[in-house]
């Protein structure tokens, strides 16, 4: 059995050496996600990286944020509580909101076919 690579740096150093000296434009950042580890794993990337992060557990609670301050990027879970990635994207689109604009991303870990076609058909 093949033992797991040990970790031996922190994600924040890790990406601070692959980064480098470059400049990177700050960004606002909204993370919307119910899982605290990923919460946190994400946020701390970003504020290496010299970015603004608010966060939030929930879809709802992501939509009430983004329409009262502006984001660059909201960083949303496909699946998470209350409202769903997909009807939370339409009412901060609908809203005309501060963030109504911003880019919307939405990482998963479902990545199966069956995943992704139930994804789609909804």
């Amino acid at each position: 059995m093949v033992e797991p690579a040990k970790i031996t740096i922190s994600p924040v150093k890790l990406l601070r050496q692959i980064e480098g000296p470059s400049v990177v434009t700050p960004l606002r950042v909204l993370v919307v996600a119910d899982n605290e580890i990923n919460r946190v794993a994400v946020r701390e990337m970003l504020k290496a990286l010299g970015h603004y992060v608010k966060e939030t557990r929930d879809g709802k609670q992501g939509v009430d944020m983004a329409n009262v301050e502006k984001f660059d990027l909201i960083l949303m879970d496909i699946s998470k509580p209350v409202l769903d990635v997909r009807r939370a994207t339409c009412q901060i689109r609908k809203s005309n909101g501060a963030s109504s604009r911003a880019h919307i991303v939405s990482p998963t870990a479902n990545v199966m076919p069956p995943e992704w076609d139930d994804f789609l058909k909804r």
